[in-house]
């Protein structure tokens, strides 16, 4: 997740709060959080990436010039150095939601770092929301009913 957490110029490695109430208990996921996942390879390994699409929603995979449609019950993640993280455009694809643990708060340790962590989602990542869908496929037999 460099260059959001751990960055190349920190000394130490950043501690972060993890809200686990909001993933378990109320299901809210918003796209461009950072999000605590088991890994749909190693069941045994948490790792953290950023929420991209969720269900529904339509996600360029860069380099592949192909358009995924994120499946209901599933998401879209991604690291934010794509030159070296294995994610959804890499290794995972659509990864079940039932597998996030929790989203990243705020950043802890160290000092000198201590802030919230940055909820925003690439605009260059997303080519159309499940909501901006149904709106133009409603749009579309508007016009065709007329």
């Amino acid at each position: 997740m460099q260059p959001t957490l751990n960055p190349v110029e920190s000394s130490q490695a950043d501690r972060i709060l993890i809200n686990r109430w909001s993933a378990k208990l109320l299901h809210r996921y918003e796209r461009g959080q950072v999000v605590l996942l088991r890994s749909p390879h190693d069941p045994d390994l948490l790792i953290l990436k950023r929420l991209i699409g969720l269900e529904g929603d339509w996600v360029v995979v860069p380099n592949h010039t192909d358009i995924e449609t994120v499946p209901q019950g599933h998401c879209w993640v991604e690291g934010d150095n794509p030159a070296c993280s294995m994610d959804s455009r890499t290794a995972y694809g659509s990864v079940p939601l039932g597998l996030i643990q929790g989203r990243a708060s705020c950043i802890i340790w160290p000092p000198e770092r201590v802030s919230w962590v940055d909820s925003h989602a690439p605009t260059n990542r997303l080519l159309m929301t499940n909501q901006q869908a149904l709106q133009r496929t409603d749009s579309s037999q508007w016009f065709r009913r007329r």
